[in-house]
């Protein structure tokens, strides 16, 4: 659809920012998504344009709303919580997991 172009790097910063910013308020609220994969973090908007590349390859794509979350909550889980197994996507493992980690991403 674009030409196999990729994110421009500033785009790429900014969207996994919101998505760790996203994970710490969830921490904070107790609550592990359990299902993280590509296919639940989404962009708000698609709207876009190409900006010409330093090196002189393919153009990046720059996003005009560089803006993303994560959806799908169906499985998530809250601290002090009755956990069901198998907490996540048989094909996409959540790093809490596959690390075993009893609760959340460790102490607070």
């Amino acid at each position: 659809a674009n030409g196999n172009r990729g994110l421009h790097l500033s785009m790429v910063r900014k969207l996994l920012t919101q998505l760790v910013e996203q994970l710490k308020v969830l921490q904070g609220l107790g609550c592990t998504h359990t299902d993280i994969k590509h296919k639940n973090c989404c962009l708000v908007s698609t709207q876009h344009y190409f900006a010409p590349s330093d090196a002189g390859g393919k153009a990046s794509l720059i996003l005009t709303q560089p803006l993303a979350k994560f959806i799908d909550f169906g499985n998530a889980v809250f601290d002090g919580g009755e956990k069901p197994h198998p907490i996540h996507t048989k094909q996409f493992r959540a790093p809490e997991v596959l690390l075993n980690i009893a609760q959340g991403w460790g102490p607070r």
